[in-house]
């Protein structure tokens, strides 16, 4: 098992390392290739419907087939695809390949499903997804760096050799996974594909049945601000990050070398910010419903933003991306706390999936929005948007802050 754990750590990491290679320049590549930012926020938001709807699909086939060849199987697929992604100047076929890549692109799903099969003590399981998401999150700090001095070093065709470096990781992860022994589990036996392809959209099915009735199951007078203050969040969120790198360059004339090393900044900024919560929540001892906090949270990066979008220098740039970085990651922190705060315990599955469910709806509209307000109004004014869903978050979260303290007990 230990040296399982180490290969999928290995895994992950190269994982999210492959995305902050690639994802940061995707934006400029396809402006290259002719795409305006209506058609790039659809192409991201094919991106997204893609992840959401093949996401219970490679977990059915996972559970039917075996994880180890559905892994492989994605993991070949993403790799050629990358290498494609990088040569071909199709617009078409650029498109077709972001759909599949969204399709197949279920690394972290994949390797969560792997632990689950071999661990059963759910315990240690949380133990494990927490070194995971540790190891990963190092490789999204490292990726964008490295990409940042490719494209610097190597500006016409700089994103063709980090799309075949990007393939050359996804083959190493093949080696990888072949590698582990995967344990054996019990199935049932599969006569022929019709039986296979039953048994799919049997299991799909359920799943969607299962989601629908998550929403039926949760008690919404009590989580309604919560889910409220997640979709603001990811929204605010999805529009930052989706826009911030192409901002620098296209009003500043910022480096890629320079982009890079300010999102490894972010990053480090974020992580370090969570080492901060326990002192944090010394400050607000009597805030039980964190009403006060998440207040403070939403105004503080909704003034973060204004004041990113109003900077006149990119060394300003700087004073902003601090208390912004610091309260997104204690957002998180705090959102989930205030989610498993509420309710009753038996309700948190439920909780958890509609949580899921309004993170993956973002997903999709949060590049519809961005395309057409960059293309229509400015890339500026697509962090004065994401300030302005902010700001719906903090006069929300104002109200609740002057309910009376009876009100607020009954809800909690």
């Amino acid at each position: 098992m230990a040296s399982m754990l180490i290969m999928l750590q290995i895994v992950s990491f190269l994982d999210l390392l492959s995305i902050g290679l690639i994802v940061p320049q995707l934006t400029n590549h396809a402006r290259q290739l002719g795409l305006n930012f209506f058609h790039i926020g659809m192409i991201g938001a094919l991106y997204s419907a893609c992840q959401t709807i093949s996401a219970p699909i490679i977990g059915s086939l996972s559970d039917i087939r075996g994880t180890k060849p559905i892994f492989l199987l994605c993991l070949g697929i993403c790799s050629f695809s990358y290498v494609w992604l990088g040569i071909t100047s199709s617009i078409i076929i650029f498109m077709m390949l972001r759909g599949i890549l969204g399709i197949f692109k279920q690394i972290q799903l994949l390797v969560k499903a792997v632990i689950a099969e071999n661990c059963n003590d759910t315990n240690e399981q949380g133990v494990l997804y927490g070194k995971l998401i540790a190891i990963a999150g190092l490789g999204m700090s490292v990726g964008p760096v490295v990409s940042g001095h490719v494209i610097e070093a190597y500006p016409t065709n700089g994103f063709t050799i980090l799309s075949c470096v990007v393939g050359a990781v996804f083959a190493v992860n093949i080696g990888f996974i072949y590698s582990i022994p995967f344990k054996c589990k019990d199935k049932k036996e599969i006569p022929n594909g019709e039986a296979v392809t039953h048994t799919l959209l049997q299991s799909m099915g359920n799943t969607l049945k299962e989601s629908v009735n998550e929403f039926y199951k949760v008690d919404w007078p009590i989580f309604w601000d919560v889910f409220v203050y997640k979709m603001l969040m990811a929204l605010t969120m999805g529009l930052y990050f989706s826009n911030f790198a192409l901002f620098l360059k296209t009003e500043h004339d910022v480096s890629p070398k320079s982009i890079g090393y300010m999102v490894a900044f972010q990053g480090v900024i974020g992580a370090s910010s969570n080492l901060l919560i326990r002192h944090i929540n010394k400050l607000y001892k009597v805030d039980t419903d964190y009403s006060k906090r998440i207040f403070h949270i939403f105004l503080i990066i909704t003034l973060s933003l204004v004041g990113l979008a109003s900077v006149p220098e990119a060394y300003m740039y700087i004073v902003f991306i601090v208390p912004k970085s610091v309260c997104l990651s204690i957002a998180r922190v705090v959102l989930l706390e205030m989610t498993t705060s509420r309710g009753n315990p038996d309700q948190k599955g439920a909780i958890m999936g509609v949580s899921n469910s309004v993170k993956s709806l973002t997903g999709v509209i949060t590049p519809i929005i961005s395309g057409v307000v960059t293309q229509y109004l400015g890339i500026r004014y697509a962090f004065y948007v994401a300030a302005c869903f902010n700001g719906i978050g903090t006069v929300l979260s104002y109200c609740n802050l002057k309910k009376p303290k009876t009100k607020k007990e009954k809800i909690k």
